[in-house]
């Protein structure tokens, strides 16, 4: 089983990028720390050490935990997205959310009946993946798999290539 049942791992140009951290240093990774910021609600968000992944810079920050996304431009939330949202698109979408934030295209899709999805986008000439969600862990030991087809993806992604699976550029 996932060490708190959900998690995310992230593979940037094929290459898994935290195999033994549970939740990546965000000055590591994206080489800048946020604190906390305020969305348009008033709701106070706590940025560093709160999300198992941080992906992008200063013009786009991709924050992930469990089945959520914030995503920052410039110190300013622009989108909360959470797997329900996903979710509710109707089996003709597939599950797919794809929408665009300055200028760079970004496809999430739920890649199993669980909630588990895959991020995938290109920004600044390099290609990010990212599996999160519930059963997800950044060991492959760890996933819980509630079926075959989630134990194939698992295997599949953590080979230090670029993903076969849902999308292309």
């Amino acid at each position: 089983m996932a060490f708190v049942d959900y998690g995310a791992v992230l593979k940037k140009n094929g290459v898994v990028l935290h195999r033994n951290d549970f939740f990546m240093d965000m000055q590591k990774a994206v080489g800048f720390t946020i604190n906390s910021l305020k969305d348009e609600d008033c709701y106070d968000y706590q940025i560093k050490g709160n999300y198992f992944v941080y992906i992008g810079d200063k013009e786009l920050l991709i924050c992930v935990y469990k089945t959520q996304l914030l995503i920052i431009s410039n110190n300013k939330i622009i989108h909360r997205i959470y797997g329900a949202n996903i979710d509710s698109y109707s089996m003709h979408d597939k599950f797919r959310l794809k929408f665009e934030v300055n200028g760079v295209k970004l496809d999430i899709k739920r890649i199993s009946y669980g909630s588990m999805y895959l991020l995938r986008f290109w920004y600044k000439g390099n290609l990010y993946e990212c599996i999160y969600g519930y059963g997800v862990d950044n060991s492959i030991k760890s996933w819980y798999y509630n079926n075959n087809k989630e134990r194939r993806i698992a295997k599949e992604f953590f080979k230090d290539k670029p993903w076969k699976g849902v999308i292309r550029r």
